[in-house]
Formats: C-alpha cells, structure tokens, sequence
C-alpha cells in the first residue's frame, strides 16, 4: 500500500502531523513478545516443480459481490496454467463497505458475515463464497495466502477525548505544537458482530496517530495519542514505532494508525492470526505496508500464528522501497521469517525505455543479492494504471514476464490485471502471451543457468540446460530494448544436440536446431521477446480436448448459431465444407462455445466443424475435430395469392428458393379457427394449388409455408425446417 493514494495526505502535509507523549517509554519493551532468534526462513515449499504466484485481483473489480464465486470458478483454470497459488485481496470488511478494495479494515473478523458498515457482503461476496472458493483452489492444488492489512484501522463506532502533539509531516520526529485536546475516532466495538469470535475493544489505548479532529472538524492533522493520555501526555516516552526512517519515522501512513508496541495490540492481532488461519484454512499471508510497521512485529506475529496453529505458513511482506539495503535490513531484523516484494527489479522494469541497456537488470535487486526472499513481479494493485503515475511500459511487459516466470531467480508473482485486464480498462489482458510463458515455466525452465548480453546491452539472453527430473526441459530466452531484430548465439547444453526449438510465444515463427555442440543461434524481435523451447516437448505437454456436443442451437433466413460443451481453457476454430470442391475451410474462431455464421442464403444445406485450441502466444495447439454436423437455414417465407372459383379456390405463390423440398398448405375454416394442412406440394418448382369441394359464399383462410429436410448427421432422423407463413383469404363462389 502507498501513502499516494491517500487523498488525506495532500492536505496534511500543510498542517504537520499530531505527537502525543506516553507514560510507557518506547524503549520500554520488556512486555513485549520479542521475535524468535530460531525463526524458519518461510519460503515457498521445496518442489522439483516451478512454483508460481498469482495476485488474483486488481483495484478497480466490480463490486457485485461475485469475486468469490468467479475465482472459485476459475481455479481449475488456473491450476492447470501452472499456478501453485493465489494471493488473494484482503477479505474483510472495510470503512467504504461494499465499495471497499479491503485496505482501509474496520473488522477484521468479519468476512463478509455481520451487518456492518451498511452491508453484509464485502466487495468480493460473503463469507460463505470466501471459503467455498477457498475449497475449490485447494481441491486444485492451489495454495492461498491471505492479505493481512495491521498498520492501521478506519471507520471508528466512536470518538473520545485525547491530547495529542503535531509534529512535522516530513519530520515525524519534530514537536511542532504544544499539548492540543483533540476527539479522536478511536473507538472501535464492532457492534454488529457482538463480540464474537472477540471481546476486544479497541481505544486510544491502541493506537498512536490519527488523521482527524472531530472537535475542531481538522481533517487535516495526524497525531499520536495513545495511552499518555491519562497522565496528560508529561512524560515524552511516546513515541512511534520502529519503522522505515523516511521523513524521520514513516509509522504513520493513514487512518488510524496502530501502536504496534501496545502487547495487548501484539497479542490481539495474534489472536487474530490464529482465528483467521483455522477459520480459512490459510497456507499464508500477504502482509501489507511492513516500512510503516514495528519492525519487531511482524517477525514476532508469523513465528506466533505458525505456533498457535501447528502450520509452516508462507509469508510475503510489502516493503515498498526501491533501495535493496532496506530490504535486506528487514530480512535481517525479521529473522528471515518474510519474503520480499522486489521492488528494486520492479523499477527496473519501470525505468527500461527502447535501446536501454539490460546489461545492469538483476544489480542492486533482491533477486540477485538475496533470491530466496524475492518475490519478483512486473505490476500489482498499487503500480497499475490509476493507481500510479506511470507503470512498466505496455511493450516491455511480456519482457519483464519472459524475466521473472523463465529464470531461476525468486517467487514469481503474476497480476491479474495483466492477465485478465483491469475494470478501468487501462490495463489491458495479456492471457496468452502470459500463459506461453507459465508453460514454459511449468515444463522447459530448469536446470543450470547462463546468461549474456550483446548489442551495447540492448539484448539479454539466458538458457536453462534442463533436468533429468523433467523430460523435454530446457530452454533459450530473449528479450531486447533494440529497435531492431537481433539474432544472439546461446549454448544450451550438448544433451539437447539434434532437437529442433521452436518460440513458444510464437513472435518468432522460424525453427532452430541445437548442434552438436550444444548452440543455437535464436532470433529476437525488435523491442521484443522470445522463449525458444523443445517442439516435441512442446506438442507432449500442451494438450487440448476434443469438442463434443456440436449442435444446431438457432437457424435463420440467412445465419445458423452453432453450441458445442465447452473445452477448458481453449478457444474455437469453425470450418465448413464446400461441396462442389469437396474441401474445408475456416469461416469463423470464438473465444467462446458458440457462434454464429452468417450469409448462408436461404433453405441452405450447409456443413460444420469445431476444433478447440490453446494459444500460446502466436502459437495454437489444436485438438481433435469434433463429428461433423449438417445444418439447414430456415426458408425465406413466400407471398400468398388466392382467387377464389365456384366451389373451389386457386392458390398461387412466389418461388422462394430452388433450395426448398416444397410447400404445405393449410386452410382454416374461420378467421380464429385452427389451421390443417390440406395439401403438400413436393416439388419445389410448383408455385400453385387448387383447392376444391368448397362451401359457397363461405370465406376460407389459407397459409402457406416452404420446407426443407435434412439429416444432422448420417445416423440422424430426417428434420424438416419451415419457413415463416403468407397468408391470403378466399370467399367462395
């Protein structure tokens, strides 16, 4: 979380920020629990299979309360992609209610469960859906980690009196105003849960800074308040928390910021902790905005929930610094017990512009300098367009990709909002170049590692020599800031000598074939990337079903709308057959089981089939056809004349189509009575009828309608298709 998206901040920086004195001196911390000196570095689990992360939201979702359900959906999808997990957003209910992306927490123990904040639901759904769907990612192999948002709570039951200090808002530390009495929003009973899963009350006590005043209407201050409040803030003990060292002391981000060194805020959130991992079946946490929080806490809090639990828990902490020596100072004073978000490589990637040099990519990273804390990403909820002032550039993106899911270095974290798209529509999907790379990830990007550049750096090129563990693995990857193509000689191990690779992200359509000394010569394309991989290892692996269920579901004049049973993670290829050249031909593709087909003339006899296939960039892996099936568009309805004689009437119509079988005539003997056919005319060049043995003076009315018959396929019955009725009327002689 960034303070830049805090609208708050822009006019305190104006006023200064509230300090308040405490009769707990901040150095006096022997009540609280100090972190573990045995703590376990909690990476992701060993595996001889590539771990990857998936963020599985973006800021600016719908909020209908369907998240839930659509990422339960989506988890057998994703599994198969490659994903052995999911971040997901932070799940409790907010002070913005259903409108709450989850990072400005009122309750953390409600999931969607307590009428609070003017809903029961939270932006993604109940508690109900939450877990149900946290079920479905693990009956696919998915793991969850959970967001933990504890540097600070928002919308308050109540205020209370309090006296609080400013200090300076780019000097934390400095006084700035003497003691002032302030009403502070600190009041926090949760009283649509009713002490539920926790009596906890939370007051001053709890915390140290505020942003509000409710008795002056100031929305423009911070201040630390706390439990010195009762002593009239003598004693300057207080103080913040141990944080990041920006602007003096960065404990203050927004709302109402938590004392971290309060230990019964320690042993609550703890508490929390434990509830919140059995109730949810938790594998892990995401901890949110760690450089404004305690640093002794964190540590302190995941060595608690893992003993309180029984659980080996992953977590991954939001330092958000570009400064690697930052990073590695937490990983030092946490006792390894959190990984990192690198935001060192991710400017990186931000900074990379056409003809840069990525001779210096990995420098200064945490994915160089301490790669089993990295988590490494190229966007998230705060980076992305709307959010941030500027991102990684939309052309490099599959690049930075290409970086982080084909190398050995760190935990790569892939976003939703590149994946999928984002709801503002600035971020826009990239699905099948990312599930190209999350193949080569899962199946070719093992094995030892070498790396060069060439072209004044502009080119990057790196192979992995493959395993005995994974059959086919190996690859050659490629990404350039160079405004033109490249071609870079790469060695990728004598065992592959003979194969014959190919780039799976399909930006390059020309085959290499190893030597036998193990080299290939690869092609890049200008400002471009490319992962070059075994192409039988490549047809092994990338499976798609066959489409069944091929069926008519809609027939007009002129169009058929085709339905199929949907294949998992596919899209659609349409063919038809043309009968005088007795050959196929694509006539449409579909994202989608269905679609419809135009221009096919009336009473037409056409014949269709459906292959499904996965994209991999450029590159489509085809499955089996579906059987064939044979439809017929509907006719076009005709125009109707009679002329009525003595006892009988002549009916003529207009030839439709030489398409159609024939006609049926049907007569009513009243103008609301029931029609029955009184004659059928096979032969589809007769336009005329006479109907004999009539009343006279009676009126007669009479509809007639063309067909068409057909077998759907050659075990079918015959089906006949109408057209629409023309009508006329005849009083007879």
């Amino acid at each position: 979380m960034r303070k830049k998206k805090r609208i708050f901040v822009k006019v305190a920086a104006a006023m200064g920020i509230l300090y308040c004195a405490s009769f707990l001196a901040y150095q006096n911390t022997e009540n609280v629990e100090a972190a573990s000196t045995s703590a376990v570095k909690k990476t992701v689990t060993k595996s001889t299979d590539n771990q990857t992360m998936f963020q599985a939201y973006e800021w600016y979702m719908s909020n209908n309360g369907n998240y839930w359900n659509e990422i339960g959906k989506k988890s057998k999808e994703l599994s198969k992609t490659g994903f052995t997990s999911v971040w997901l957003p932070p799940a409790y209910k907010g002070l913005s209610g259903t409108n709450s992306v989850g990072y400005d927490p009122y309750d953390l123990y409600d999931l969607g469960e307590f009428n609070q904040m003017g809903t029961v639901r939270t932006k993604y759904g109940t508690k109900n859906q939450y877990l149900s769907a946290i079920n479905k990612l693990h009956s696919n192999g998915i793991k969850v980690y959970a967001d933990a948002v504890m540097n600070h709570k928002a919308g308050a039951d109540s205020c209370e009196d309090a006296i609080a200090y400013k200090v300076g808002w780019n000097n934390r530390l400095q006084t700035v105003s003497g003691a002032l009495k302030i009403k502070s929003w600190t009041v926090f009973k949760f009283p649509g849960r009713n002490g539920k899963y926790s009596s906890f009350k939370w007051d001053k006590s709890c915390f140290d800074g505020v942003d509000y005043d409710q008795r002056s209407g100031n929305n423009a201050i911070t201040s630390e308040i706390g439990r010195a409040v009762q002593q009239e803030c003598r004693d300057r003990g207080k103080s913040w928390d141990r944080t990041d060292t920006e602007n003096g002391n960065y404990d203050y981000l927004m709302y109402t910021d938590i004392d971290l060194n309060s230990p019964k805020v320690r042993n609550e959130l703890k508490n929390w902790g434990k509830w919140y991992v059995n109730t949810a079946n938790l594998d892990g946490f995401r901890i949110d905005a760690v450089k404004h929080m305690e640093f002794s806490f964190v540590g302190d809090w995941v060595s608690s929930v893992e003993k309180k639990t029984g659980k080996d828990l992953f977590a991954v902490s939001e330092y958000y610094s570009g400064d690697v020596n930052k990073l590695k100072n937490y990983i030092k004073t946490t006792n390894g017990t959190t990984s990192l978000f690198d935001f060192p490589l991710y400017y990186k990637f931000k900074s990379t512009r056409l003809n840069s040099s990525l001779s210096s990519l990995l420098n200064g990273t945490l994915a160089s300098t301490n790669s089993k804390y990295a988590v490494t990403f190229v966007d998230n909820h705060d980076t992305q367009i709307g959010q941030s002032d500027s991102t990684v550039q939309r052309w490099f993106k599959p690049s930075a990709y290409t970086f982080i899911l084909t190398r050995q270095e760190g935990y790569p974290c892939v976003f939703y909002g590149d994946y999928y798209g984002s709801g503002n529509n600035k971020t826009k999907a990239n699905k099948e170049m990312i599930d190209a790379l999350m193949a080569a990830r899962k199946y070719f990007a093992y094995g030892t590692q070498t790396t060069k550049t060439a072209f004044n750096g502009t080119v990057m090129g790196w192979t992995r020599h493959g395993d005995s563990t994974h059959k086919y693995s190996g690859l050659a990857a490629l990404i350039t800031t160079s405004k033109s193509d490249k071609l870079m000689k790469m060695y990728v191990g004598k065992s592959h000598a003979g194969e014959k690779w190919i780039d799976i992200t399909g930006n390059t359509t020309s085959s290499v074939k190893i030597s036998k000394d193990g080299y290939g010569t690869f092609k890049v394309k200008r400002a471009s990337n490319a992962v070059y991989v075994n192409k039988k290892g490549l047809t092994k692996f990338i499976k798609t079903g066959k489409v069944s269920g091929l069926k008519l579901y809609k027939a007009g004049t002129s169009y058929v709308r085709l339905k199929w049973t949907a294949v998992d993670n596919a899209k659609y290829t349409v063919y038809k057959y043309n009968y005088s050249k007795k050959t196929w031909s694509k006539v449409a593709s579909s994202d989608k089981n269905s679609v419809i087909i135009r221009n096919l003339g009336s009473a037409s006899k056409n014949k269709f089939k459906v292959k499904a296939y996965r994209a991999l960039g450029e590159n489509k892996i085809y499955g089996a056809q579906s059987s064939e099936l044979t439809t017929v568009t509907k006719p076009k309805s005709t125009t109707l004349t009679a002329k009525a004689g003595k006892g009988k009437v002549s009916l003529k119509w207009k030839k439709t189509s030489s398409n159609v079988d024939g006609y049926v005539i049907y007569m009513a003997k009243n103008k609301n009575g029931k029609y029955s056919q009184v004659a059928q005319v096979k032969k589809a060049s007769s336009v005329k009828k006479t109907i004999k043995e009539l009343k006279s003076g009676k009126t007669y009315y009479f509809k007639v309608v063309s067909y068409r018959q057909y077998k759907p396929t050659p075990s079918s019955a015959v089906k006949t298709v109408y057209s629409s009725s023309s009508k006329a009327t005849a009083k007879i002689k």
